[in-house]
């Protein structure tokens, strides 16, 4: 699943790109993706709009358009946005798992794939960012986070530090990948309860999450299965996971096995001697 990296990624990417341009046409083969009670009034609601602006709110991606509303973008497990300059090919969006293009002005296509079919898009014409319900369960923006704040959501919670960091109630943004890569970096258990965890361990915690997001941002996320940018092109933070997918190769800090287990219904990555 695209995470807080891969996303802004693509926001940036998409802000480049596709800002002060108008959507001319939009086709789809997949309509369960678009949550709207009807798909030819989500048409005509987006045709001639402008993107004035893309932003991300932890996984979504939010268009603001003129004159007025916001398409709010969920890519789930397997979502990702193509621009092209040419009109593609029926066989080309079928080999991408294509199932949305927007034609915009200036001959620019932007392409929505997604292998799973588990997106989530939906068009708002008349409320603002703040009262989308959709955004209001959101929890904070790891980067924007102060030490207080993040201390603060974490006062009293007896759910494992894992589970936590993946709860979008508290912070957004945060998948499966990042947490076990977090947690390695700052040497805790992901089954510890939050409520156990120091202050010294918090700020840990606080600062390797932002170390990390912001490194993944500079090398473009992670492509560790469908993942890629707008350009159709791999994230490179692969390249520097430490335990995430690494199950039985030596920890980069002290040699010892990385174990997996489950915990719930996803892989937990870590190291039983650094993270004890």
């Amino acid at each position: 699943m695209p995470e807080l990296p891969e996303v802004e990624t693509m926001v940036r990417g998409l802000r480049s790109r596709v800002k002060r341009k108008t959507i001319t046409n939009l086709w789809t083969d997949e309509k369960k993706i678009i949550h709207h009670p009807s798909f030819n009034f989500f048409k005509k609601s987006l045709i001639g709009q402008t993107i004035v602006d893309v932003e991300r709110r932890g996984k979504i991606i939010v268009f603001k358009f003129k004159p007025k509303g916001f398409l709010l973008v969920h890519p789930k497990m397997t979502g990702h946005f193509l621009a092209l300059k040419e009109k593609p090919s029926s066989s080309y969006l079928k080999k991408k798992s294509a199932h949305l293009m927007l034609v915009l002005s200036n001959d620019l296509y932007l392409v929505w794939t997604d292998q799973r079919k588990f997106s989530r898009i939906e068009y708002w014409p008349d409320k603002t960012i703040s009262e989308i319900p959709w955004l209001k369960e959101l929890g904070a923006e790891p980067l924007e986070l102060s030490f207080s704040e993040f201390n603060r959501l974490m006062d009293n919670r007896r759910t494992r530090v894992k589970s936590w960091l993946l709860d979008q109630r508290f912070i957004v943004g945060v998948g499966n990948i990042y947490a076990n890569e977090v947690l390695w970096s700052a040497k805790i258990n992901p089954e510890q309860p939050v409520i156990e965890l120091s202050k010294d361990q918090r700020k840990k915690l606080l600062i390797d999450l932002k170390k990390i997001l912001k490194r993944a941002i500079i090398n473009r996320g992670t492509s560790v299965a469908e993942y890629r940018d707008i350009s159709d092109q791999e994230g490179h933070y692969a390249n520097y996971l430490k335990v995430y997918g690494r199950p039985g190769k030596p920890c980069p800090r002290c040699g010892r096995e990385i174990i997996r287990k489950m915990t719930g219904s996803r892989s937990t990555y870590y190291c039983p001697k650094c993270q004890a």
